[in-house]
């Protein structure tokens, strides 16, 4: 059968299973009052920017200087926080603002075949990745829109490469997708030996990302390259990687089962290239990209695919078992075990107290998940292990005395003090229990590690 469905009440059941994971993903965020991820450290730059700092990024990457001029993954949230002030909740709500924006463009591409709007939403919500906060789901959000503005043609094209500029400059894993996004985008137009609209978009898509920089191009730069930890995430190999993704991504596997029955060798081939390029990359993470070409298949083809009744009937159960698995449960440990959200909340506005009262020289390192009770501290700062392994062993953390660390997980703090503070500081450590451990969460293999508070110091 044609894949084409517009009864209106599929339509608006289609519609509420979609929401029905953003809701469940919200409330197990919101209960366990944690966020995963690398989304607390990608907000460094702007609290900054929330501190009158511009071109630093304090409380993650000090020591690298005044070089992070380009504000386009900052200004994301500078602008929900200026409104409505810093907090879990603020964050929270700001990011699946975010989510729902890039639905939105899905369901727009795909008007008028509700089965196309949900299929490919689901890709979506249904992702693991999409919820861990990082700068791929955002830079997604306007890739999503620069696709809905490049298929309406005309002078509309030169939005399409403002968004497209936009979300090369969030990441700059995003240039790769875009290369093979745009040159797949080409080849389905059968312009990809037209070398005026390449030249065009070229010249367009390089006068955007300037304009949004600055015209400096050393603020897309410096922060790639200064940053040493950025060395280690390059040229490892890992096909595992491939298998962790597809294992986390719900139902996208539905999605590239089209792609290689129903679409021509081509196709095949830039997306094979795109998974080829992520493969030299560290992490798991950049291959939701690979959504943009689903989008891309699913809509040129969108009169000609045809799905087996029996292939639907799978990708149903598939999304059943899934959302069960990865949204329903979670949202019942969270209420299984409520004082492990209280504790994490405990230890939020414990430290939003505690912060305001240090002395203006006074350092507060903490772990990345406690970042919403230091947000209003110039001097807070990011601890992460990894820190002395990048610089060769010289500490970015030093401690002086009114210094403090505090950790919520103990395996953190057990961590500590076998490598920072025997191998570094050779000082004597003292460490004050703040709130007692409470248990992990539930978890496929028993419980998670427990949290609590504790606070480091030398004397």
């Amino acid at each position: 059968m044609v894949i084409n469905s517009n009864n209106q009440q599929v339509k608006y059941l289609f519609l509420g299973i979609v929401f029905l994971f953003l809701f469940f993903k919200y409330i197990e965020i919101g209960n366990l009052y944690i966020f995963n991820g690398d989304g607390p450290w990608s907000l460094s730059q702007t609290l900054s920017m929330l501190n009158n700092e511009w071109g630093w990024s304090r409380f993650a990457h000090e020591p690298d200087g005044q070089i992070y001029q380009n504000y386009s993954y900052a200004i994301l949230f500078y602008i929900p926080f200026k409104l409505f002030g810093v907090s879990h909740y603020s964050y929270l709500s700001a990011y699946f603002f975010y989510l729902i924006l890039t639905l939105i463009g899905i369901y727009k591409i795909f008007k008028g075949n509700s089965f196309l709007q949900f299929f490919v939403s689901m890709f979506f919500v249904s992702s693991v990745y999409t919820y861990n906060f990082r700068f791929e789901a955002l830079a997604i959000v306007f890739m999503v829109w620069g696709l809905y503005f490049i298929f309406k043609k005309g002078k509309w094209i030169y939005l399409a490469f403002f968004l497209f500029s936009w979300a090369a400059l969030i990441h700059p894993a995003t240039f790769v997708a875009l290369f093979f996004v745009i040159g797949h985008y080409l080849y389905l137009e059968k312009k990809l030996l037209d070398y005026k609209t390449i030249g065009l978009y070229l010249m367009v898509f390089v006068f955007f990302v300037f304009l949004l920089l600055g015209f400096d191009i050393n603020n897309l730069l410096d922060p790639i390259f200064v940053r040493p930890e950025l060395k280690q995430r390059f040229l490892v190999i890992r096909p595992e990687n491939i298998i962790k993704w597809l294992t986390l991504s719900g139902v996208f596997v539905w999605g590239i089962i089209v792609l290689i029955r129903k679409t021509s060798i081509v196709s095949v081939v830039f997306v094979g290239l795109n998974i080829m390029v992520y493969l030299i990359f560290k992490k798991s993470y950049y291959y939701p990209y690979l959504l943009l070409h689903i989008i891309l298949l699913l809509y040129y083809k969108r009169n000609e695919i045809t799905i087996h009744p029996i292939f639907k009937i799978g990708f149903y159960i598939h999304l059943l078992v899934f959302g069960v698995l990865f949204f329903i449960f979670p949202v019942y440990k969270s209420y299984e075990n409520p004082e492990y959200g209280k504790t994490m909340r405990n230890n939020v506005e414990y430290l939003t107290k505690i912060s305001q009262k240090m002395f203006p020289n006074q350092r507060i390192y903490v772990e990345k998940e406690l970042i919403m009770g230091i947000s209003n501290n110039k001097n807070a700062r990011l601890y992460l292990n990894e820190y002395s392994d990048y610089y060769n062993g010289s500490p970015k953390i030093n401690l002086n005395q009114k210094d403090k660390i505090y950790f919520f997980r103990q395996k953190q703090l057990e961590s500590f003090k076998e490598k920072m503070a025997s191998v570094i500081y050779q000082k004597k450590v003292i460490i004050r229990q703040i709130h007692k451990p409470v248990k992990g969460i539930l978890a496929f293999k028993g419980r998670s590690d427990g949290i609590g508070l504790w606070e480091i110091s030398v004397n």
